[in-house]
């Protein structure tokens, strides 16, 4: 395996080396850099223990973009929408909320992600517009059964959110550790 790696690095240096005796290209043929992403998505049911036989679903189509082509995003660089959606059973009940996405931050299979809510159910009106969400979405893939491996948590709605980088007014917001499981559907998480 040590031969393959050297193998494969004095491969690399030699392309390096050809590379650089290449002229420069013309900005007519240069490739540019895109902008780097990183993003949350999909839409799942999850497993709600306090009322098992409710539909509860969290949806997120969230984005951090660079402003500036070839950089990692800042957290606060997001926009996007978040959907929860609740079923009551025992009342024959369904709530639901959407929020702006105003924080997002990847790393790995793993992400956090706020919102600030817009629209509501009637019945959440008083208690949810303008409050704030947190969440943390860990995308755990499928195992051999197609069942979703992801998880979730949640926190909100609340007027504000603790910062997790104390002092830096640019910092995300804090969500709880991911604590529902996935019945089905299920999320994607690409880190930037």
């Amino acid at each position: 395996m040590t031969k393959t790696v050297f193998q494969t690095l004095a491969a690399l240096g030699v392309a390096a080396v050809a590379a650089s005796a290449i002229p420069a290209a013309s900005p007519a043929t240069a490739t540019t850099q895109t902008q780097s992403e990183a993003s949350v998505t999909g839409s799942a049911r999850v497993f709600y223990s306090p009322a098992p036989d409710d539909d509860v679903r969290f949806t997120f189509d969230a984005h951090a973009v660079s402003p500036t082509t070839g950089q990692i995003p800042h957290p606060a660089d997001a926009q996007g929408t978040v959907r929860v959606y609740h079923r009551v059973a025992a009342l024959n009940l369904t709530l639901w909320a959407e929020g702006e996405v105003n924080c997002v931050m990847t790393s790995g299979r793993a992400a956090t992600l706020t919102a600030i809510v817009t629209k509501t159910s009637p019945e959440l009106s008083q208690s949810w517009m303008g409050k704030h969400l947190g969440f943390t979405v860990f995308d755990g893939g499928d195992d051999e059964s197609v069942h979703s491996l992801d998880q979730m948590g949640s926190t909100g709605p609340v007027e504000n959110l603790a910062k997790c980088m104390a002092g830096n007014p640019n910092a995300p917001v804090m969500a709880p550790a991911p604590f529902f499981t996935v019945q089905s559907g299920g999320y994607r998480v690409e880190p930037a």
